[in-house]
């Protein structure tokens, strides 16, 4: 968790396995996890935007060059700011 900003760190619930080869993998892999989780609403940090279903709410793309910027930690302090 040590990509994180300190400030997000304890309110990162958990990482997944990869599905690379399947339809959606990763969102699937998403909902698997949170079958064991009581997790309602969650956002996902990727940089695979294929691996989510095209109208995914909960993705926060990443660039692969970059990793977590200042455009997707300004994402996650709004978000979290509107009691999510």
């Amino acid at each position: 968790m040590a990509a994180f900003p300190a400030g997000l760190r304890s309110r990162v619930v958990g990482r997944t396995a990869e599905e690379p080869n399947a339809l959606h993998g990763r969102f699937r892999e998403i909902q698997i996890w949170r079958r064991s989780h009581p997790v309602s609403d969650w956002r996902a940090l990727d940089s695979e935007s294929h691996g989510y279903p095209e109208d995914c709410p909960e993705l926060i793309r990443c660039s692969p060059a970059v990793g977590l910027a200042g455009p997707q930690v300004e994402a996650l302090k709004a978000w979290l700011a509107n009691g999510k």
